[in-house]
């Protein structure tokens, strides 16, 4: 008889085997937008997060939030920090702008990237948040 269940354990059609998360052991949930950077802001100190982290944050590659971003979609959040790479400098979201974005995204169910809804009330939503946000870190 032939064992299936290690069939499971490898990507169909390949010898890499498929990466499973386990749940954190502490039973905390982690933060779904990963670690902050932190720089200082006004003499605070304040999160901020890259477009790489928000886009996982709402399963979507960071080319479709610039995609986004370049359309309108997205407001730009106004803060950069400089790059190693010569073509431009990286793109940061305060924390109250990525927990926006994600719940939002979520709340319309888009957080997905198998999702093809309309992208309207996200652009709508997005943009009242970051006008009701600015000024604020």
């Amino acid at each position: 008889m032939i064992d299936l269940s290690e069939l499971d354990q490898y990507y169909p059609g390949s010898r890499e085997r498929r990466h499973s998360a386990s749940a954190p052991a502490t039973g905390v949930e982690e933060d779904p937008l990963g670690t902050p950077v932190i720089f200082v802001l006004r003499g605070a100190d304040t999160e901020f997060f890259t477009i790489g982290q928000v886009a996982r944050a709402i399963d979507r590659k960071p080319g479709t939030l610039r995609t986004w971003e370049a359309n309108g979609i997205l407001p730009t959040s106004g803060y950069t920090k400089p790059s190693h790479d010569p073509r431009g400098r990286r793109r940061l979201y305060s924390r109250p702008q990525a927990e926006g974005i994600v719940r939002i995204a979520r709340e319309l169910g888009i957080a997905d990237s198998a999702s093809r809804k309309p992208l309207d009330e996200f652009a709508r939503r997005v943009a009242a948040l970051f006008t009701e946000l600015k000024g604020r870190p």
